[in-house]
């Protein structure tokens, strides 16, 4: 518990603890309810973390509570950002980025679409690279342009098997 390690000598009646436990169960139900009203609305099938972004901000008055729910939710996506480089001539260059949300709950369909994926012996992944670059030739240097890079691959679940490359979509 969060709270035992802040202070570690406070407590917490069980009956506090019943009105906490529901009023985050009631902030769930309503930016899962708005979400999904902005998914339906924009005409998608998906829910985004952008849909989720939208409807805490909706949600949540502004002020504090409301920061701390956008910054603890972007802490809960799995990005990284990689640092600036220069990419030398004839080279190629490998960046290790590293996932920063490694446990994510999953429920409803999604579980069941996992565990399906998981007994056909692989699972399918998105990755979404989305990076500012700069072309440069001789003294030529070109405008920062926005790279977008979608793929999709079948990664096995078994450590025996061996991936196979996937075509990915490309915008410049």
């Amino acid at each position: 518990m969060v709270m035992k390690e802040v202070n570690p000598g406070m407590t917490i009646s069980s009956k506090a603890m019943t009105i906490l436990d529901n009023f985050m169960v009631d902030m769930f139900e309503r930016i899962a309810e708005t979400a999904a009203t902005l998914t339906k609305y924009v005409g998608r099938v998906t829910l985004t973390a952008a849909g989720i972004r939208c409807a805490t901000k909706m949600v949540f008055p502004p002020g504090q509570l409301a920061k701390h729910a956008m910054t603890e939710g972007r802490k809960a996506i799995a990005f990284n950002n990689a640092e600036t480089f220069f990419q030398p001539r004839r080279n190629v260059t490998y960046l290790d980025l590293f996932l920063s949300a490694n446990d994510v709950a999953l429920y409803g369909d999604v579980a069941r679409d996992l565990k399906t994926e998981r007994t056909s012996g692989a699972v399918e992944v998105v990755i979404k690279i989305r990076a500012k670059i700069r072309f440069k030739v001789g003294i030529w240097k070109s405008s920062h342009r926005k790279l977008k890079l979608l793929c999709s691959p079948r990664v096995p679940v078994s450590s025996t098997k061996s991936s196979q490359t996937s075509p990915c979509d490309l915008d410049l």
